[in-house]
C-alpha cells in the first residue's frame, strides 16, 4: 500500500483517508472514513476539527457526532442540564419525578451522543459548520488530505 497526499477533494473508490491537516503549520484533523462518498469538513469558529468520508451530510454529521467530538466529563452534567451543582440537578430530577413532569432538558449548546460511553453528552459550539469539501473551501483553509492507495 503506499501512502500519498491528494490535492483533489475526491478520492477513488481504491483508496481510504488516513491523514488531513489544515493551514500555514498543518495542524492535523482527526478523520474518518466510510469507505464511500464525498469528503466533509466540519469545523467550528476556529476553523477545521475533522475531515470525514460519507454519503451524505447526515451521515457525515453523524459520524462527527458519535465518533469526532468528545463527551463531556461527568463534572459538567450539571451545567449541561443548566444547573450550578449535581446536588441542584438531583432535586430537579427528584422533584420532576414526584410531580409526574418531565425531567429537566440539556440546555442549547449541549447534545446526546447516543451510542457512546460514559455520560453521553456532547458539547456542540455555536459556530460549528460542516460543508462538503470544495477546491474553494480546501483552498481557503489550506487543507491537504492524505490517502493509502491499495496495490
Amino acid at each position: 500500500m503506499a501512502m500519498q497526499q491528494v490535492l483533489s477533494v475526491e478520492l477513488d473508490d481504491g483508496a481510504s483517508l488516513v491523514g488531513a491537516t489544515a493551514g500555514e503549520f498543518d495542524r492535523k484533523l482527526q478523520v474518518y472514513d466510510d469507505m464511500f462518498g464525498p469528503l466533509w469538513v466540519y469545523g467550528e469558529v476556529y476553523g477545521p476539527i475533522a475531515v470525514v468520508r460519507a454519503q451524505t451530510f447526515q451521515d457525515a454529521y453523524e459520524i462527527v457526532v458519535d465518533d469526532i467530538l468528545k463527551p463531556i466529563d461527568r463534572a459538567d452534567v450539571p451545567e449541561a442540564y443548566g444547573f450550578d451543582t449535581q446536588d441542584d440537578l438531583d432535586r430537579a430530577v427528584a422533584r420532576a419525578r414526584e410531580n409526574g413532569e418531565e425531567l429537566p432538558h440539556l440546555i442549547e449548546g449541549y447534545q446526546y451522543q447516543p451510542n457512546c460511553t460514559d455520560t453521553g453528552i456532547v458539547s456542540i459550539s455555536d459556530y460549528e459548520w460542516m460543508e462538503e469539501l470544495t477546491e474553494a473551501l480546501r483552498a481557503r483553509h489550506k487543507i491537504k488530505i492524505e490517502v493509502e492507495i491499495k496495490d
